[in-house]
């Protein structure tokens, strides 16, 4: 290929440009700022890749590649950890078994409790209620007032003019009280 090039040509691959550059259409904006950004994605590739070569250190050792099936040989500083780990994880056991122990004695003492009170309501019910006693008067006492007596003067005024056949409103406007207190007065009357 060296033969067939002359000294001052160079392949339309190398050189970037299209053999025929008058063929060629001129690079616009967006094919510029495209070209841009994949030199600019290159070189800060290439700039990560130098610094992560840098910052490990030449001296670290390089971890053993062990055989599959072969133990691993925990380290003393791995096993402290786990010994320390293992011992808090007892005390949490521990910790929480005083716990568990604790509510469990109060829920039984609740549960006696309970039963008891179960046992007391159980007596209550099953005694036969008492019956009440017989009436022992048979005529009318004289310190009792007559029913018919016990109605309030502005009470009976109501049920005078209710049984005349007046409306509720018309008895409220006679009488000068709120119509709801007339309702009331005569319902309770009907009850």
């Amino acid at each position: 290929m060296q033969d067939a090039l002359t000294n001052n040509e160079q392949p339309a691959a190398l050189s970037g440009t299209p053999r025929s550059a008058e063929h060629a259409p001129p690079l616009g904006v967006r094919d510029k700022v495209s070209l841009g950004l994949i030199a600019i994605g290159g070189v800060m590739l290439m700039v990560f890749i130098f610094r992560m070569l840098r910052r490990r250190p030449a001296t670290q050792p390089q971890p053993e590649r062990r055989r599959p099936g072969t133990p691993v040989k925990p380290s003393a500083e791995a096993h402290d950890r786990l010994e320390h780990l293992m011992g808090d994880a007892e005390e949490l056991t521990r910790r929480l078994a005083a716990i568990l122990d604790n509510k469990a004695a109060r829920l039984e003492a609740l549960i006696e409790q309970a039963d008891e009170r179960a046992r007391r309501l159980e007596a209550l019910t099953s005694r036969p209620a008492p019956a009440p006693p017989p009436p022992l008067r048979s005529e009318p006492r004289l310190d009792e007032p007559d029913p018919a007596d016990a109605v309030d003067p502005f009470h009976r005024r109501v049920y005078e003019l209710a049984d005349q056949g007046l409306s509720p409103v018309d008895i409220a406007r006679r009488i000068d009280r709120p119509t709801g207190q007339v309702e009331l007065i005569l319902a309770l009357r009907r009850a």
